[in-house]
Formats: C-alpha cells, structure tokens, sequence
C-alpha cells in the first residue's frame, strides 16, 4: 500500500485541494491519504478544515498544536504510515496522474527510492520548463555529493517505508537541503531507480526567489560536518560546497568571511572563480533586498 503525506503550512486552500485532487486522481490509487497542518494560528484555518471534509475519509487530517516545521510534520506522517511505500507531496505542488503507476513497480527489496523528471512552472510568465537534469541510477551516493541534488524536492520520488527508518528519517536540525541530506543517507546504503518521463508539476510561487542565504549557511556547514570523511575522499564535492559557501556568504553581505573562507580554502577554488562567486553573490543580495522592500 502505498501512504501520501502531504505537508501544509498557510497555503490557500485553493492550492492545496489543488495537491490533493492529483493524488485522488492517480491512476494507481493511494492506499491512505495525510495531510498534516503545521499552522494551527492560519487565519485561513476554518477554509482548510472544510476542504478536507468535502473528501469524507479519503483524506486523514492532523494539525500540529504549534509549529513544528516541515520535516518534523513529514516525520510524523511517516510513523503514522501503515503502507509500505511513502510518497511525499508538498502542499503547492501537483502529481502528474500517473506519477504513482510510473514509479512504484521500480521499488524492489535494494531499490530504496525510484525518481522521474519533473515540470518547472512559472504561472506569472506563463512557463513550463522540462527539467533536463543528469541522470544517474544505481549506487548514487557519490554522485549526489559530486553534482548535488538532481533527484530533486520531496514531491519527486517514492520511497520504501523502511528505507527511511532505517536511514533515519528527516533532520529536523537542518534548516535547508533536508531532502537532499535525506537522499544521501538513502543512497549511501540503497540504489537508487530513475524513469525518464515527468512525474510533478513543480510551481514556481512570486514569494519562493530563495531560501535565506543564512539558512543555506547553517544547512551547508552541517552537511560538511555529517559527511566529512567523504567530501575529503571526493575533492571535486568538497570544491561543489566550497563554492557554494563563497556565494551565500557573498549573498548574505559578509564579503569579509567570503573572503577568509576562500583564502583557507584556496586549493579548491581560482582567484577568477571567486571573483566570479562574488559578482553572483552581490546581485543575488541585490535581488533579494529589492523584494523584501517591496513587500
């Protein structure tokens, strides 16, 4: 049986009915439906309730009585899980109808998550994307260190229920890359199965330009902490997240630590390169001030 666990935090329940009517309308039926609520304080909240309720028992919903975050609400979905296969669905995101049918039949007992292509949309330009990501099966764990997360979001693969156990679930201390982190940890011990055919329409809101540049900080030094043995083993990773460090440091307006952590970091990362990482950081701390002014 395969579980849904679909996370929701201040979303119109326009778009979330959204998500759900494309997990009822799968080709392969989901055997249980979730959708956990992580704002309890919604001024909306009354909306959500009677949406989940025009769905009678198809749809289980739980509220949290404070916030949690995201991947603690996904955790508690999957204890809650009774099927042996999760499938994870952001709240502003939506399944293609066969998403289920196309990647289940892949899991197998060393098959730990099976992932597709998805559809980048950008509603406000009127713009669909096919991402054309790299594309890399088996024992992946090195190539999700090497070239980063092109699995993608939690709305893109399923998952064998015990794999993520086993593995450990979601780190709640992350505050960015929870799904990536989570991904390694799959991919470390499992294979990983890919089906060349989008699987989600992924939307594009006005407000999601980035994730604070501070939090990708704290969520990149934590992962060099987790799997340091294997970025020293891998350069070529260890200079992936160098590089990134350079450009949110630069974003978040501490050129001065950008600069001290290129000097200490020299061997992986040219004088041209982080000229480069500067002049992407400063426009994107541009980008970013301009919105919130103009919020």
């Amino acid at each position: 049986m395969v579980s849904v666990i679909i996370t929701t935090h201040k979303r119109s329940p326009e778009v979330l009915r959204r998500a759900v009517d494309s997990v009822l309308g799968q080709t392969l039926k989901a055997g249980e439906i979730f959708v956990i609520d992580d704002a309890p304080e919604y001024e909306r909240h009354g909306e959500i309730v009677q949406l989940v309720q025009e769905y009678g028992g198809a749809v289980q919903y739980h509220v949290n009585t404070r916030r949690v975050g995201a991947c603690a609400s996904r955790n508690d979905g999957i204890r809650m899980a009774s099927g042996e296969i999760i499938a994870l669905l952001d709240d502003d995101d939506e399944w293609l109808p066969d998403k289920l049918e196309t990647l289940v039949p892949k899991l197998t007992d060393d098959v730990g998550l099976v992932y597709g292509r998805y559809e980048i949309i950008n509603p406000k330009r009127n713009l669909i994307v096919h991402r054309g990501m790299d594309i890399y099966e088996g024992s992946v764990y090195d190539n999700l260190l090497l070239h980063g997360n092109f699995i993608g979001g939690c709305s893109v693969p399923v998952m064998q229920k015990q794999t993520i156990l086993d593995a450990g679930m979601f780190d709640e201390e992350l505050k960015s890359a929870q799904d990536y982190d989570l991904w390694l940890r799959i991919a470390k011990h499992w294979r990983v199965s890919f089906v060349d055919r989008p699987v989600l329409k992924y939307y594009i809101s006005g407000d999601a330009i980035s994730a604070s540049p501070q939090r990708k900080l704290d969520s990149e030094a934590r992962l060099l902490r987790k799997y340091a043995a294997d970025y020293e083993r891998l350069p070529e990773a260890k200079r992936r997240m160098v590089r990134q460090t350079v450009y949110y440091l630069t974003a978040n307006g501490e050129r001065k630590k950008a600069r001290a952590y290129y000097q200490a970091n020299r061997a992986f990362l040219s004088g041209k390169e982080y000229a480069l990482l500067t002049i992407k950081g400063v426009l994107k701390r541009i980008l970013l001030r301009t919105k919130l002014q103009n919020r």
